[in-house]
């Protein structure tokens, strides 16, 4: 997880993609995959893509958020925020924040 959360990593791996006899084969699981590369990035990849949805249920995604450890609704919050930035790009990480200051900023006006 996090594999190609870094520039110079996607880049090598783009590098190999591109040559002959090297194939990448890679999952995603999920829906704005598309937007984990940048465009160059992506192009370099060639991508095939195939939606294989399951519509099986997440238990091992979510496993872990019904356990007594994890009580405390904003425990759970802050995991799965840092679960959500692990899997993004730095641009993504970019625009994830500033939506989460965005929806902080609506909140306080909301209750003053």
């Amino acid at each position: 997880e996090g594999l190609f959360q870094n520039e110079k990593t996607q880049k090598l791996f783009a590098l190999l993609a591109k040559t002959l006899f090297i194939h990448v084969l890679a999952t995603v699981n999920h829906v704005n995959s598309s937007l984990l590369w940048e465009r160059v990035q992506k192009d370099s990849f060639n991508w095939v893509c195939y939606d294989v949805t399951s519509y099986e249920p997440y238990t091992a995604e979510t496993a872990y958020e019904d356990t007594p450890m994890i009580a405390d609704k904003a425990v759970l919050a802050k995991k799965s925020i840092n679960q959500v930035m692990k899997s993004l790009t730095p641009n993504g990480r970019g625009v994830f924040l500033l939506i989460c200051k965005h929806l902080v900023e609506q909140e306080q006006l909301q209750r003053s």
